[in-house]
């Protein structure tokens, strides 16, 4: 899971253990595990901030040895992107996302950094992708992110003007030309 602000990661990528899948009716793979980012307070998210999550596989692959050394016969697991997924932190009324929901993952060939997360019932192949089931915590009230952030000014602090521009006039030997440009236009 990471969060991106647009086609930025805006904070540290976080994972999980390797699970096997269960056979059942549907073949299915069950990380019931919370995933807590502690990087990034949720004050200080963006608005258009998207939860990103990508589901890689394993495979095992031997591994080849430069010329003149032993083959090793063990084969060591290989990580591969196999899709991805993705959800807006708030929507178009700036509320908070809690709850369930059912996110469509999508192939590794689409690109995952460019836009907003893509609207669930978008998905060419709705009737047979994969699906993640994703439970983000329910807060007890509707969260908003606000209208206008108050920016508050810096300080104001008391500068000698006067003191920089002789020493500008005194250090460019052009500085006088311009100052008296100005003054005539």
């Amino acid at each position: 899971m990471q969060v991106y602000h647009g086609t930025r990661p805006i904070a540290e990528l976080l994972s999980t253990d390797f699970v096997s899948k269960t056979d059942s009716f549907y073949d299915r793979v069950r990380f019931d595990k919370w995933v807590e980012l502690k990087s990034v307070r949720m004050c200080s998210l963006p608005r258009e901030s998207r939860l990103v999550f990508t589901l890689y596989g394993r495979i095992l692959a031997p591994t080849n040895p430069p010329p003149g050394q032993e083959v090793d016969r063990v084969a060591r697991p290989v990580k591969r992107e196999l899709c991805w997924g993705s959800l807006q932190l708030f929507n178009f009324e700036r509320a908070l996302a809690q709850g369930t929901f059912l996110l469509p993952l999508w192939p590794r060939a689409v690109e995952k950094q460019i836009g907003p997360a893509p609207d669930p019932g978008s998905h060419p192949s709705a009737n047979s992708c994969p699906v993640l089931s994703l439970e983000l915590p329910e807060l007890g009230s509707r969260v908003i992110f606000p209208d206008k952030i108050p920016i508050q000014p810096p300080p104001r602090q008391d500068y000698n003007f006067k003191g920089r521009k002789s020493f500008f006039l005194h250090t460019c030997s052009f500085s006088l030309f311009f100052l008296l440009l100005i003054l005539v236009l």
